[in-house]
C-alpha cells in the first residue's frame, strides 16, 4: 500500500511540474507511481440494478465530481486577493486601451472604439472585481467538476468506512482488482474498442493525496475563464471560433493543472487510501456519462449485511461476467473484517 510519505512525495512531484519538458515529467510520474502503486484496487458497490449490470458487462462507468458525495472533490481554491490585484492593476494602466485597440485591429474584431474607452475609463473597481470573482466561482468551478472525469478505487477492501459509504452499510460488494495482471484489462482488446475514446488506455491510474493545505488554482482558473468568455462572445457571434482558438493558443497551456486540482483532498479523508484513474484528453461534458472501462475483477466480496437472495444474484452475474473468485465478509475471531470462499 501507498504510505502517507510515498503519497506527499508524489504530490510534490506533481506540483513542480511546469509542462515544459512533458515527455520527461510523464517519464518521472510514471516511475514513481509504478514503484508505489498497489497489488490491488478495489471499488466498493451498492446492489443496484446500475452496478449489477455494469458488473455483468465489466464495465467502470467514469464520473464527474459534481456528482461525488464530498462537495470540495476538484474544487479549485483561488485566491481572491490576486483576482483583486491584478483587476486593479489593469483598470489604472494607462495603456490599457492602447492594448486592447491593438488586439482588436490584429483579429478584426468589431469592436467600436468608443465601447473600449468606456471600458478602459470605467472607474467602478469594486464592481469589476466581484463580477470577477463572481464569474470566476460560479462558472470555472463548476465547469471543471463537470469536465474531470474519473474512477474511484480504494487499496483496502476491509475499509469499514467504505463498506459503510458505497457498499450500502455492507449490504453491497466489493470489486477486487489485480494490478499485475495486465490480461484483466479488457480496453483496447475489442473490435469495437475503435469507436471508444478509452481503445487507445488513454487513461492512468494515481494516488491521491491528502493535505489541510489547499492547492493554489488560482492561475489556472483566470486563465480558464478567460478562455469561457471568449467562447461564450464567439458563441453569440461577435467573432468567430477561430479566432478564439488563435487567442487561445497564446494563454499559458497549464498542463497537469487537471491532475493537480482533482488529485489532492482534505486530510480528513485519507482513511479511503484512494486511487483515480483519470483520462488523458479532455472529454466534453455531454459525453462523461456515457464514459467508462472494461476491465474483469479477480475477485467479487459479498457484504456482511447482504441477503442470501442477494448473495445468490451477485455470485451468479460474477459468474456470468467471468470472474473466478467470490468470497463473502465475515467478522473473525479476533473481531476485524475479514473474507473467505462464498458456498454457492
Amino acid at each position: 500500500m501507498a504510505t502517507l510519505k510515498q503519497r506527499k512525495e508524489f504530490w510534490e512531484t506533481l506540483k513542480s511540474f511546469d509542462g515544459k519538458n512533458i515527455a520527461e515529467e510523464v517519464k518521472t510520474i510514471s516511475a514513481m507511481v509504478n514503484k508505489m502503486s498497489p497489488a490491488k484496487l478495489c471499488r466498493y458497490r451498492s446492489a443496484s440494478p446500475k452496478n449489477l449490470e455494469a458488473l455483468r458487462t465489466n464495465k467502470l462507468g467514469f464520473s464527474t465530481s459534481d456528482y461525488y458525495d464530498d462537495p470540495f472533490d476538484t474544487f479549485l481554491h483561488i485566491d481572491t486577493s490576486v483576482i483583486r490585484r491584478e483587476i486593479k492593476s489593469a483598470m489604472t494602466n494607462p495603456h490599457t486601451f492602447e492594448m486592447l485597440a491593438f488586439l482588436k485591429e490584429k483579429y478584426g474584431l468589431s469592436i467600436p472604439n468608443e465601447i473600449l474607452a468606456e471600458i478602459t475609463s470605467d472607474t467602478n473597481f469594486e464592481f469589476a472585481f466581484n463580477n470577477a470573482k463572481d464569474y470566476i466561482q460560479k462558472n470555472v468551478r463548476n465547469v471543471m467538476r463537470r469536465t474531470m472525469p474519473s474512477i474511484c478505487f480504494s487499496e483496502n477492501e476491509y475499509n469499514e468506512t467504505l463498506w459503510l459509504k458505497y457498499a450500502n452499510d455492507h449490504k453491497g460488494f466489493v470489486q477486487v482488482y489485480d494490478m499485475n495482471n495486465t490480461d484483466a484489462l479488457i480496453c483496447g482488446t475489442l473490435p469495437d474498442c475503435t469507436k471508444c475514446p478509452m481503445g487507445d488506455r488513454s487513461f492512468y491510474f494515481y494516488p491521491v493525496y491528502y493535505s489541510n493545505k489547499k492547492y493554489d488554482a488560482t492561475n489556472f482558473a483566470k486563465w480558464y475563464a478567460a478562455v469561457l468568455m471568449l467562447k461564450q462572445i464567439a458563441a453569440q457571434g461577435v467573432i468567430s471560433e477561430s479566432t478564439v482558438n488563435d487567442i487561445v493558443k497564446h494563454f499559458p497551456q497549464n498542463v497537469w493543472e487537471r491532475e493537480k486540482i482533482t488529485l489532492i483532498k482534505k486530510y480528513c479523508h485519507h482513511y479511503d487510501e484512494e486511487w483515480r484513474l483519470l483520462t488523458t484528453n479532455f472529454i466534453p461534458n455531454s459525453e462523461n456519462s456515457k464514459l467508462y472501462i472494461k476491465w474483469l475483477p479477480s475477485k467479487i466480496i459479498l457484504g456482511l449485511n447482504m441477503t442470501e437472495s442477494d448473495k445468490s444474484l451477485v455470485a451468479s452475474i460474477a459468474l456470468q461476467a467471468g470472474i473466478k473468485e467470490v468470497t463473502e465478509m465475515y467478522i473473525n475471531d479476533n473481531d476485524n473484517l475479514t473474507d473467505k470462499k462464498y458456498k454457492r
